[in-house]
């Protein structure tokens, strides 16, 4: 009975990813240091987000608003048995892996392996990533989480195009459209308004040239 529901349930999953015709190359992303839920969100954001954020998620399904919420229904994630848990057999599927482009790095799988064996506890989450003295996220910050995987940490282009050679096209209500609504291949990348405006912000100073 229960491997016949996973079943049911991997058939539709299996078409989550993002467009075809864009290769969204992270399996070579930067491994995250840490251990339990925020280790876990900053592995989704370094891999997963940029396809299933917020805004416009791929299929329905939004890793980054409330990823216990999500996940944590009895099919995506069975605490304490990552083998049984979709979300991890996605992961770890070398012929349909997520993210599209490729397995992640090692370390990143066995931080999600242990989150989830461990119990998949979410008590201690809190968002990743350095949020300066004020408490809110750096549009650095914000471009390294939503958008270097595929632009690179340096915006040398990785799956996507180095962003010198595509940001001196836009000003700043430009790229702040492309941030939320997407363009082309690129997916909306999962920020809230006043986000988009701080990795605008940053990414003109960086590489407008």
């Amino acid at each position: 009975m229960r491997q016949g529901f996973l079943a049911g349930l991997m058939a539709p999953l299996l078409l989550i990813g993002c467009d075809d015709e864009f290769n969204y190359n992270t399996a070579h992303g930067e491994a995250v240091d840490g251990e339990g839920i925020d280790a876990v969100i900053a592995v989704m954001e370094g891999n997963c987000v940029a396809c299933h954020g917020a805004v416009g998620a791929s299929a329905g399904l939004d890793l980054a608003s409330d990823l216990c919420g999500t996940v944590l229904d009895g099919r995506l994630v069975i605490e304490g048995d990552s083998d049984g848990s979709v979300l991890f057999q996605r992961i770890v599927d070398t012929s349909a892996p997520m993210p599209p482009g490729g397995m992640m790095d090692e370390s990143n799988i066995e931080i999600v392996r242990d989150w989830i064996d461990q119990g998949a506890d979410c008590s201690a989450g809190e968002p990743a990533g350095d949020t300066g003295d004020s408490g809110v996220a750096t549009g650095a910050d914000l471009y390294g989480t939503r958008c270097a995987a595929c632009h690179g940490d340096s915006g040398q282009g990785v799956s996507a195009p180095a962003m010198g050679a595509i940001v001196p096209g836009y000003d700043q209500a430009g790229l702040e459209r492309v941030i939320i609504e997407g363009v082309g291949t690129m997916p909306a990348i999962g920020v809230t308004v006043d986000e988009a405006q701080r990795v605008a912000e940053y990414v003109l100073d960086t590489w407008g040239g």
